[in-house]
């Protein structure tokens, strides 16, 4: 999902305010977005998981002309660690750069959140979730449980 203003108030920070870990996260989602596949709309998305036993799995999105058969880089990276046995997560990144020019935040669409809460509770940990536009000036971290309050269970 593309957001170029919220209807809250979050303090964005830049890529020198992150972690050393988290700046390694974002930089490994970030090589993925080259990756990608949007032939129509040629959003440029790339995610990154950190697992509990420190690997960074990344992937990009895949999108078609019907976006119900698209898949988010967010549940991409999230299929790619769970079909190599890694399902215990730390964090998840995402950052991407919209096809139509503008610089937004990306944050995770309703389907993904539901996955990583769902990851979340099986690693048993309230998930970071790093979220970057582009150029890595406009990032916000906020936990699972806040992007996702009224989780399915």
């Amino acid at each position: 999902m593309l957001h170029d203003s919220f209807s809250h108030e979050y303090a964005f920070m830049g890529f020198d305010d992150l972690s050393p870990r988290y700046k390694k996260l974002l930089m490994s989602a970030r090589g993925a977005m080259k990756n990608y596949y949007d032939p129509y709309k040629n959003n440029m998305i790339g995610a990154s998981v950190l697992t509990e036993s420190g690997k960074m799995i990344s992937a990009a999105n895949v999108n078609n002309s019907s976006s119900i058969n698209s898949t988010c880089a967010e549940r991409s990276a999230i299929a790619k660690a769970n079909s190599v046995g890694e399902r215990r997560f730390r964090a998840v990144a995402v950052i991407g750069k919209p096809g139509n020019g503008k610089n937004y935040t990306i944050t995770p669409c309703g389907s993904c959140r539901q996955v990583i809460y769902e990851f979340a509770r099986y690693s048993k940990r309230d998930l970071d979730v790093i979220m970057s536009n582009g150029t890595m000036d406009k990032i916000i971290v906020l936990k699972i449980s806040e992007l996702l309050p009224l989780a399915y269970r």
